[in-house]
């Protein structure tokens, strides 16, 4: 929903439907045109729905911005996670995501799943504004180009590295992973 908390009952009763859930990836995220994007797209990160995963840096972004919403940045991230335990239960090392919620993994502020279960994209707040949502076209094939990426949090397939101060980067913003989604924030 775009102006509140949503439940996965709401949103399915009203028609809802996830694209790329974790680790299935199926439905795919459209292809980079947006007259192939489904309208309208909410992001939302629900308590019982499985992570949307396999989405690019680019995907990410746009999802975000259909609604109404933009990529956490860096420190946002982290601010946002802060008090999510390190270890049980955020993290069990059990080779695939789980439904948002399913491990008690609760940040201070209340968010779910900020550690362990997929990677987050996040933007790198250090670039500036300008090279972080600059997303310009180049090229015959119209490729998005963008700045190397980062993805904070750990995920589900990694029994070493996930936490709080867990971040891979830089990274290619054209990746597609089970194992990385994305949260958004207005």
């Amino acid at each position: 929903m775009r102006d509140g908390f949503a439940t996965l009952d709401a949103l399915t009763r009203g028609g809802a439907k996830q694209i790329s859930p974790s680790p299935s990836c199926v439905p795919a995220f459209p292809s980079a045109s947006a007259r192939d994007w489904p309208a309208p797209l909410y992001a939302a990160s629900v308590e019982g729905a499985l992570p949307t995963a396999c989405a690019t840096w680019v995907d990410a972004e746009r999802a975000c911005a259909y609604s109404g919403k933009r990529l956490l940045t860096d420190d946002e991230w982290q601010r946002a996670a802060a008090g999510t335990p390190d270890g049980v239960p955020c993290f069990v090392y059990n080779g695939v995501a789980g439904p948002t919620g399913t491990w008690g993994c609760v940040s201070k502020l209340g968010l779910y799943d900020m550690v362990g279960n997929v990677w987050e994209w996040v933007v790198d707040a250090s670039l500036g504004d300008e090279e972080t949502s600059d997303v310009g076209l180049s090229g015959a094939n119209s490729t998005p180009m963008v700045s190397p990426a980062w993805i904070r949090g750990g995920h589900y397939d990694d029994d070493t590295s996930p936490g709080v101060f867990a971040v891979n980067a830089p990274n290619d913003p054209s990746v597609r992973s089970s194992s990385v989604g994305f949260r958004c924030v207005r």
